[in-house]
């Protein structure tokens, strides 16, 4: 039993101090000085009843009881802003903002962005996230990719204690693409054998569709030669329109890549899919204009999967 109330001053500092695992940068943060934050934190311990940090040296890190309280600390906040947002939404406030981490199909970002806009009742404001580094930060909406391997509908994943919820928007298949000079490009049938003596592109093992083809070609004999790794789809795409080798591209999510200087095709016992994913944090509150935003991103790929459907007949 605690011997006194643990003050909310008390656990804010402490969860700098977690954050930043120094205490003079933890001290600038809160505009206080050094031995008033170690005060703090060694009264904070002693009503806690126990140590939640390990000291070597100038060196301070949570230990096990500390990462507990941490655990306990960002409940408690989430808890509070869904209870604010909740109070909020029976008043009929407009939050305007709505954040989004697009883990992938990044190539449809500023269509999807206008058809949101085109559906939503008020204007909002979208913070898009992108960058691997920013997966699992946030409790936004995210749009991911999953591997085809897992037998799943909906998926849970844990990550800084934060749960989610993968609910499929579409299945997409994992194709060639090849630069039209290339001799494959007019091939009727390609197979794993036409594939070894050439020089692939890919994304490295950061970024799930780089993972994902790794991977599933576990499962077969052929390995690509890559002679290009690259950590941005963007690069990617624009090393592969300069005809520098071959690389497996998704079919929908990567599908007005294809143009005048690529051609898409299939490789014959090489078969490779993927999820996208609707990416949602459990037990969270979701305001009307989230709700609407999922619905409206549903909708979307849908539309998507749809169209790349009626194509897909005419890829080799």
């Amino acid at each position: 039993m605690l011997d006194k109330r643990i003050e909310n001053y008390q656990l804010q500092c402490f969860a700098m101090v977690a954050a930043y695992e120094n205490m003079s940068k933890a001290a600038k943060q809160l505009h206080i000085s050094q031995p008033s934050l170690s005060q703090t934190i060694r009264r904070l311990e002693t009503e806690w009843g126990y140590p939640l940090f390990e000291r070597t040296g100038n060196k301070i890190s949570l230990n096990e009881d500390g990462k507990i309280l941490l655990q306990a600390i960002r409940k408690s906040g989430r808890i509070m802003l869904d209870a604010l947002r909740l109070t909020e939404e029976r008043h009929e406030v407009s939050h305007g903002e709505i954040r989004v981490y697009m883990g992938c199909a990044s190539m449809y970002l500023p269509e999807l962005l206008q058809y949101l806009r085109r559906s939503e009742q008020k204007k909002m404001v979208y913070k898009i996230h992108q960058w691997q580094q920013d997966a699992t930060r946030g409790q936004e909406i995210g749009i991911v990719a999953v591997d085809d391997s897992s037998d799943l509908v909906f998926l849970e994943n844990q990550s800084e204690d934060e749960s989610f919820l993968y609910e499929i928007l579409f299945e997409e298949e994992i194709l060639l693409a090849v630069p039209t000079e290339n001799p494959l490009a007019a091939k009727e049938v390609i197979t794993a054998n036409d594939l070894n003596t050439e020089e692939f592109v890919a994304l490295n093992d950061k970024w799930m569709l780089g993972e994902t083809v790794e991977l599933q070609l576990k499962g077969h004999a052929f390995r690509p030669n890559v002679t290009v790794m690259l950590d941005n789809p963007s690069l990617l795409r624009e090393v592969l329109g300069e005809g520098e080798g071959i690389a497996f591209v998704p079919a929908i999510s990567w599908r007005s890549f294809a143009g005048e200087k690529v051609v898409i095709r299939r490789v014959e016992q090489l078969e490779m899919k993927r999820r996208i994913c609707l990416r949602i944090p459990k037990g969270r509150f979701y305001t009307q204009e989230q709700k609407d935003c999922m619905e409206r991103i549903r909708t979307f790929f849908k539309e998507k999967e749809q169209a790349y459907m009626q194509e897909r007949a005419t890829i080799r």
